[in-house]
């Protein structure tokens, strides 16, 4: 959302908050960014609402970090302002990936020559998955059982297929993608 206008990623849409006011009349329209919406909602949430992915020790008053891979990678971070805290949208997702490890190198640079760009988007997010199974199997040379290649040739979503076999222990390069996701 810039300047109250919104450019839709995957639909040809561009919505207008003036647009919206005089189209229904309403007093007033605020657009927003979906992942700001939902770090919006955090403070409102009770521990119980929350699964901790890795302990520590909140600071009172600290910033926030919502992050939301689905199709894309949102990420939106709140802030505290003396009274509440404020949401802010960014396009983080966009951020250049930076390999952290010597099999993150590999991955960067099987993608790069394939994107261009390699943001943490190409491997965080739903997009990701399919992107690090197709390294795994074409850069790494790990192998892929008959019954997979089957499944995911007419898959209209290679990514339930994958993560089940994952989870399931099914297959080794689909633990390998979970691992490496």
């Amino acid at each position: 959302v810039v300047e109250e206008t919104a450019r839709i990623t995957n639909l040809p849409w561009v919505i207008s908050a003036a647009a919206l006011q005089e189209a229904h009349g309403f007093g007033a329209v605020h657009l927003m960014n979906d992942v700001q919406a939902t770090a919006a909602a955090v403070p409102a949430l009770d521990e119980d609402d929350v699964v901790t992915l890795r302990p520590g020790t909140p600071v009172k008053h600290g910033a926030i970090a919502v992050i939301a891979p689905g199709t894309g990678l949102g990420e939106s971070f709140l802030v505290w302002d003396g009274a509440q805290y404020r949401a802010h949208a960014t396009e983080g997702g966009h951020a250049s990936f930076a390999p952290g490890s010597e099999i993150e190198v590999r991955l960067l640079d099987f993608l790069f020559p394939i994107f261009g760009h390699l943001s943490y988007e190409r491997v965080a997010s739903g997009s990701g998955i399919p992107n690090i199974y197709r390294f795994l199997r074409e850069g790494e040379g790990m192998a892929e059982p008959e019954w997979l290649h089957l499944a995911l040739q007419d898959a209209p979503d290679p990514n339930p297929i994958i993560m089940q076999a994952a989870l399931a222990g099914k297959a080794e390069i689909c633990v390998a993608t979970l691992d490496l996701f």
